[in-house]
């Protein structure tokens, strides 16, 4: 079969996914992000005639809606986490973790932390994301921001948890199956790092994998369309364009690495280096289907 035949075939084959289970998203992952928008919405309501009883509403949420991904993790796909232990029960730490097409696996660690570790992760988020109507008050529940520099370092200087893709939108949208890191020139969090050592702080980096994400939500970027996603993102600066389909119940496993530490003599270009060998390590170590394959990552449900 010559090159050109194949790609087409590819192709074919994934408009053919695409149009049959383009719907599985919306109805599973954007229905349930609405409904619980609608409940932080309604604590904010609360908060104006009877503020004393918001915060504990707004907890009482917190907690519905971190053990309804932990249920629907299990039920959907298997979902298993790998290094608990490596996230503190104390004390800051920076998660960075590789950005599926849609980032669920994230969603799910997230609420685990919250129900086993009694933490909230504070997410830094893509500002298009406080665009989409509908989703603003469960992002800020759950302390998602768009972030700075010294956002981020005030917030680990308090002790917090901070998670971060530096990847983000682009390598959610342009990322495929071969599960190849795309930080591009990216160094914001390494300075982050390096900001927090020089006010004392021996911050913990802690790399963070989901294995077969890209088989459970695949991005649109085949073909001909890849330019034009490009030519929307670099050009137009237009984000989460690119569709998203599948929504396959394979088995889910995300994986926490040991901390890694940097000595306060490490340079930026060195946080960033050593970052990223640590998270690609961990992707090649338990990601063992390269290139991605859908079938088979299900065929991990049953065996």
């Amino acid at each position: 079969m010559s090159p050109a035949l194949k790609a087409f075939l590819e192709f074919i084959s994934e408009v053919f996914l695409l149009l049959i289970t383009y719907f599985v998203t919306p109805v599973t992952i954007l229905c349930s992000l609405i409904f619980q928008n609608i409940l932080f919405w309604a604590v904010t309501c609360i908060r104006e005639s009877w503020p004393l009883h918001a915060e504990c509403f707004k907890q009482v949420v917190r907690y519905f809606t971190a053990w309804y991904w932990k249920i629907f993790s299990t039920i959907w796909n298997g979902h298993e986490i790998i290094g608990r232990e490596n996230i503190p029960t104390a004390g800051p730490a920076l998660l960075l973790y590789y950005h599926g097409a849609m980032p669920v696996d994230y969603y799910y660690l997230v609420s685990d932390i919250f129900i086993s570790k009694n933490r909230i992760v504070h997410s830094i988020v893509d500002k298009f994301l406080f665009r989409i109507p509908g989703f603003s008050h469960v992002l800020r529940a759950f302390n998602s921001d768009t972030g700075s520099i010294d956002s981020c370092v005030t917030l680990l200087r308090e002790g917090q948890l901070l998670g971060i893709s530096p990847g983000g939108t682009y390598e959610a949208q342009f990322g495929d199956n071969m599960y190849k890191v795309m930080w591009r020139t990216r160094d914001g969090f390494a300075k982050v790092v390096k900001e927090v050592q020089d006010h004392g702080v021996n911050l913990p980096v802690i790399p963070v994998f989901t294995q077969n994400i890209r088989e459970a939500y695949r991005a649109f970027n085949f073909g001909f369309t890849r330019p034009f996603w490009m030519w929307l993102y670099e050009t137009k600066k237009i984000r989460g364009f690119v569709p998203v389909y599948g929504g396959f119940p394979v088995k889910l496993r995300t994986f926490i690495g040991s901390p890694v530490f940097f000595s306060n003599s490490a340079s930026i270009e060195e946080i960033r280096s050593m970052s990223l060998e640590s998270l690609e390590k961990l992707i090649s170590d338990h990601q063992h289907l390269v290139p991605g394959n859908t079938w088979r990552a299900l065929k991990e449900r049953v065996i």
